[in-house]
């Protein structure tokens, strides 16, 4: 009879060591005062797990003693998935960069594209480079980054984000854990677009292994430029999707086909858009995010029930009215997210993203999958002016030997060999914005 006390507390202590919670989220930045800032930790969990928040490692890059943060319970967001903010308030000791990291062991379990994910810690990062005269602010993301998701079916998620600062923000693919740590596995077919942080995927995982169900976990850096093109700051976002064998799936119909979603509205004028949702259910509905501080009278939304033979559709409407206070070079962001409620499904989302520009700004045409840190390349110095140097990770592997420059505009400057540590010379080039792109089988890294 005594053994099975003890049978039972093996099996709980078993249970609660590999019971995990935390699905994603991202690290905020925001001035208090001179040099103190508000730290906030953003993690979403899965609310099916006995393990709590707590007991991470938070490090904030200057020397000064790391924290550990303490015990705080989820607030539910819907089945399944739940959120923990943690805040604190951190005085750095000068001006400088800085590099703030956060570890927790909690990752969740069973991550498809990370082996052994069940021992690999919870990792969140944000880069921050504070500068006389400047006021420091993260991105602000406007939607949560976790989906289910019809497997075989194309997943579309925003990650999108807003700079108070009027920063330009881009997006590239990264890993989603700590750098030291190995096992991370990029898939080819999954896609971030450089200007939106619009994600896209066909679920599938590679040529060889095809589609399969269970749990992925990916990473996006979004880097903030100012109007000098300096990065002034870096977070690393991570995002979930579950694929599951669902029959329930979202259809859209959006009218823009230009690839970074850009509408451009001159000022005075008005355009109006219609997004279709096909739907079967009444449930079933629109939902918009923008900044709204800024653009509260400029955009208006509104949706309604629509039918065209046995098809039923939620149509969402937008006008975007440009104005001369809001003229810019940077376009601003909106999200339509669709939500479908069907039964015996879990919550199904697909996302729309635009870029509202107010000038006709000409995007350079980038695609291909953009995985900046995948294969660990660094442009010195950045900005340049006569030259610049490419230097290449130790563990960075090209199939092509070439890179390829483009000007703003998207038109082609030169392409020259590839070889690490190379210096380029670059002093017949003129001033201005330009992006280096590197290729590797289908895969492209791209720096700005």
């Amino acid at each position: 009879m005594r053994t099975v006390p003890f049978l039972l507390s093996c099996l709980l202590l078993s249970f609660f060591s590999q019971a995990t919670h935390l699905r994603c989220g991202h690290i905020s930045l925001a001035r208090v005062s001179n040099l103190t800032y508000q730290i906030k930790i953003i993690v979403y969990t899965n609310t099916g797990s006995v393990v709590t928040f707590g007991d991470g490692v938070l490090d904030f890059g200057d020397g000064s003693t790391p924290i550990k943060t303490p015990t705080i319970d989820n607030a539910v967001l819907q089945p399944q998935v739940g959120t923990v903010i943690y805040s604190i308030n951190h005085t750095f000791p000068a001006q400088g960069n800085y590099k703030i990291t956060f570890l927790e062991r909690s990752l969740i379990s069973d991550v498809v594209n990370l082996t052994n994910s069940v021992n690999t810690q919870f990792y969140l990062e944000s880069n921050i480079f504070l500068e006389p005269g400047t006021e420091y602010a993260s991105p602000e993301f406007l939607t949560i980054p976790i989906f289910w998701q019809p497997i075989e079916k194309e997943y579309s998620l925003s990650n999108g984000a807003i700079d108070k600062n009027d920063n330009r923000l881009v997006y590239n693919l990264t890993s989603p854990i700590d750098p030291s740590s190995k096992g991370f596995i990029f898939l080819e077919s999954i896609n971030v677009n450089y200007y939106s942080g619009h994600v896209t995927w066909d679920t599938k995982y590679d040529d060889l292994r095809g589609y399969q169900a269970g749990n992925f976990l990916f990473g996006v850096k979004v880097t903030q430029y100012d109007k000098k093109g300096k990065a002034v700051g870096t977070t690393l976002r991570t995002f979930q999707v579950i694929l599951e064998d669902l029959s329930s799936e979202i259809k859209l119909t959006n009218p823009i086909v230009d690839t970074n979603g850009k509408i451009f509205v001159e000022n005075d004028k008005v355009k109006t858009l219609k997004v279709l949702l096909e739907t079967n259910s009444s449930n079933d509905n629109w939902t918009i995010f923008y900044d709204s501080t800024v653009l509260r009278k400029n955009i208006s939304f509104s949706q309604y029930d629509s039918s065209s033979g046995a098809k039923k559709f939620k149509v969402g409407v937008i006008k975007l009215n440009s104005s001369t206070d809001i003229i810019r070079d940077n376009p601003y962001f909106i999200t339509l997210r669709a939500k479908s409620t069907s039964l015996n499904s879990p919550i199904l989302y697909k996302d729309v993203s635009y870029l509202f520009f107010t000038k006709d700004i000409v995007l350079p045409i980038i695609t291909g999958v953009n995985h900046e840190e995948a294969y660990g390349f660094e442009i010195y110095p950045n900005p340049f002016s006569s030259y610049f140097k490419l230097m290449l990770g130790s563990q960075t592997i090209y199939d092509s030997k070439k890179i390829r420059i483009f000007d703003s505009s998207g038109q082609f400057v030169v392409e020259s060999e590839l070889n690490s540590d190379d210096q380029f010379d670059t002093s017949n080039l003129s001033a201005g914005f330009y992006i280096l792109q590197v290729d590797n089988r289908r895969v492209r890294a791209i720096k700005k």
